[in-house]
């Protein structure tokens, strides 16, 4: 699931090579969408590219 502020926008399905599509709640329409990029050196996953634009995985307190 995707959350844009806390609201569901979106139900995703990842496929190979780290790329994923996302279906919209509102409307059932499916799309490719973006991929996910890891952190160099770690490997944990830590953004994602949606449509041309970067998300960033919020850090959690350890």
């Amino acid at each position: 699931m995707l959350a844009v502020d806390g609201d569901p926008q979106a139900l995703v399905t990842f496929h190979d090579g780290l790329t994923f599509s996302m279906r919209d709640l509102m409307t059932g329409q499916c799309m490719y969408a973006g991929r996910c990029l890891a952190e160099p050196g770690v490997g944990r996953i830590d953004r994602i590219q949606v449509n041309g634009r970067l998300a960033i995985r919020p850090r959690t307190a350890r």
